[in-house]
């Protein structure tokens, strides 16, 4: 397989027609190559609604690209998310991908 300096390509988030309410938030998405965020409304219904009320805000990615149908229309917001040059995560992106993984407390409950 031949691999970009972006990453191997696929989806990163994948949101699924049928769901609501899902909010995608503080993800560090690196290297994927393909679609960072996908949102599968199945638009070749329209006007008829599948995939709405999600959103995905606060979010970091350093590739890919935003797939979907983020509309006011089926009420999907997407705000406040950063693209990032290669790995220059700033601090909070940083703080997440330290604490991401099994680690010593998995399984615990806080």
């Amino acid at each position: 397989m031949k691999v970009s300096p972006d990453g191997y390509g696929g989806i990163a988030i994948y949101l699924d027609e049928g769901s609501r309410y899902v909010t995608v938030r503080e993800n560090v998405i690196d290297k994927i190559g393909g679609v960072w965020l996908n949102l599968n409304p199945q638009s070749h219904i329209a006007p008829r609604r599948t995939a709405m009320d999600k959103s995905a805000m606060g979010n970091w990615y350093n590739s890919g690209r935003l797939n979907g149908e983020w509309s006011d229309y089926l009420n999907n917001t997407i705000r406040d998310n950063t693209s990032v040059k290669e790995d220059s995560w700033p601090a909070t992106a940083r703080g997440i991908i330290s604490a991401s993984g099994a680690g010593n407390n998995c399984g615990s409950h806080h």
